[in-house]
């Protein structure tokens, strides 16, 4: 019977197991409220049991390496702790875990040190200033070390993503950091300071509601956002390490918001909103895009040709693709030994020659074949 209600965020644990959070009650027919942990099936895992009542929206998870889990979100009151807490492996809370926002957390990433770091709506922190950006230490209290007196973000974070090197990515609704000017992303040092290396102004035209880090460390970002760097790019867009637009990924027309994005290991990059079509064509909520990698695409395709014995002739060929790209021409259908290039040359044309060639271009990810060029070959 399925989730009962809107599930806002989820985590994969190291076995497996699925931790899930939002809106619902119940899943598959057993009383859950706004968390729970299902196995790797699908199935409500019993073992998992919360002992205090959520009162409000789970918008935010992350799994620590002893399978306790950190939750944010707009919960406020009650028996629970506000807007962010720790479950321990069982579900039960977590009483040592204090870290105290006065506001919702919608973010949260773990650093390989085991430190925590929020983003939200809040502007304290267990009593001291943070605007809508903290790091916690691993026991929930506030790191000093991080953005000590520092202004923050001008309005909500929605998004945290750590990088390899330590650095910081946010996304959300701001137009500044740090009392500078940066459109709805940004990066941070590893101390909270603003990143002046990542530049994102004028940046992304509305709220950044997700942030993924390709391997080659190339940004994607989705979102609510029409153009980027005053170009047309609608809820999805890819920027080079420094922040400025990838010139080379395409405008994929999504009509409504991209919410979340997850990198797979080939470069592929699933996004999920309430989008209803991408390209003009009927995709609702779920797609995925090509990364790196994707089939080899003609813009230039070989020409007919009519020429005279004892002539030569070139037939060419031109792909759109930045990986490597294999070349088989073919001549009516068959392929012609050696002629695996980008072009093919035949010296001493005979009748004989005459005929249908093509050229079948791939990569790992697929193939396409050409259009027929049509050789006639006549007496002088």
């Amino acid at each position: 019977s399925g989730v009962s209600s809107t599930v806002w965020s989820l985590v994969v644990q190291t076995d497996g197991r699925i931790v899930i959070g939002g809106d619902f009650t119940s899943i598959n027919g057993t009383a859950r409220t706004r968390i729970a942990r299902l196995n790797s099936s699908g199935t409500v895992d019993g073992s998992f049991l919360p002992t205090n009542s959520i009162n409000g929206s789970v918008l935010a998870l992350a799994v620590q390496t002893n399978n306790a889990v950190i939750i944010g979100g707009s919960f406020s009151q009650g028996t629970f702790p506000s807007w962010n807490a720790r479950l321990n492996a069982d579900g039960t809370t977590d009483t040592s875990f204090s870290s105290f926002p006065n506001g919702a957390v919608n973010a949260i990433a773990i650093q390989t040190d085991g430190k925590i770091v929020i983003g939200g709506a809040f502007t304290t922190v267990n009593g001291a200033n943070r605007y809508r950006i903290a790091r916690l230490n691993t026991d929930g209290s506030l790191d000093n070390a991080f953005q000590n007196g520092l202004t923050g973000a001008s309005s909500t974070v929605r998004c945290v993503q750590i990088q390899t090197d330590g650095k910081i990515l946010i996304g959300g609704d701001f137009t500044m950091v740090n009392n500078t000017s940066r459109s709805f992303i940004a990066r941070l040092n590893t101390d909270g300071s603003l990143d002046a290396g990542f530049t994102s102004y004028p940046g992304a035209s509305s709220s950044v509601y997700a942030v993924a880090v390709q391997p080659n460390n190339s940004v994607v970002i989705g979102g609510n956002f029409t153009s980027y760097n005053s170009t047309s790019l609608t809820r999805v867009a890819r920027l080079y390490a420094d922040g400025t637009r990838d010139t080379t990924f395409t405008n994929f027309g999504i009509n409504n918001t991209v919410q979340s994005l997850a990198i797979q290991s080939d470069g592929g990059i699933l996004i999920g909103g309430v989008f209803t079509t991408i390209n003009n064509t009927n995709w609702p909520c779920l797609g995925r895009l090509y990364g790196d990698l994707y089939p080899p695409q003609f813009f230039v395709q070989p020409s007919s040709r009519n020429t005279n014995v004892g002539a030569n002739v070139t037939f060419s060929a031109q792909v759109s693709n930045p990986t490597t790209t294999s070349f088989q021409w073919r001549l009516n259908g068959n392929n012609i030994s050696g002629a695996t290039g980008a072009s093919y040359s035949l010296f001493n044309v005979q009748l004989s020659d005459a005929g249908n060639y093509s050229v079948f271009v791939s990569d790992a990810v697929g193939g396409t074949s050409s259009s027929n060029a049509v050789l006639q070959v006549g007496i002088a």
